[in-house]
């Protein structure tokens, strides 16, 4: 079965964090690779004997690039309230972009550990049977072109993936 969303408890709050839309968990994958790619590739052919040095270093990421992806996601993420007899889960920010919640305005931690869980529960898949498939279609395409093919035997354990894609809403919770 496909986890639909994962529940976090930070402190006195609970969170839920969503799937991203597919062309939002491509993106932040494809960002995420971009970062950590040349010192990949590097351990690779170190490990596969490439007799062609691989030149380039990871790269550092800009505020700007780095808000983009927390805003992606955070906008996952919603924190529940008890309203009469039952429990709503409100997203983390209005449309305006302000905090929904007062209290997350300057909380710095929540933030981050927000931000960590909904990248991990959103590239779970794609770094798990989304690489074993990408490293087959690799090992593959290198048996095609005469290539070694010492990636042959490499597997990344498969995770479940799910369906749910929250959006940004406008209510204001003080």
């Amino acid at each position: 079965m496909r986890e639909v969303y994962k529940d976090v408890q930070i402190g006195e709050h609970s969170y839920r964090i969503a799937k991203m839309t597919a062309r939002d968990g491509c993106w932040l994958a494809m960002q995420v690779m971009s970062y950590m790619m040349p010192a990949a590739v590097q351990v690779v052919a170190a490990q596969m004997g490439s007799p062609i040095p691989v030149t380039g270093q990871s790269r550092t990421m800009t505020e700007a690039e780095f808000h983009n992806i927390q805003d992606h996601c955070l906008a996952m993420c919603t924190r529940a309230k008890q309203e009469a007899n039952a429990i709503v889960w409100y997203p983390l920010f209005h449309d305006s972009g302000k905090a929904n919640f007062d209290d997350l305005e300057s909380d710095v931690v929540t933030f981050m550990v927000l931000t960590i869980h909904a990248l991990l529960f959103n590239l779970k898949p794609f770094f798990g049977e989304g690489m074993e498939k990408i490293t087959q279609a690799v090992t593959e395409a290198m048996r095609e072109n005469g290539q070694p093919t010492s990636l042959t035997g490499v597997s990344v354990p498969s995770q479940p993936d799910s369906g749910v894609i929250m959006k940004r809403g406008t209510a204001r919770i003080s």
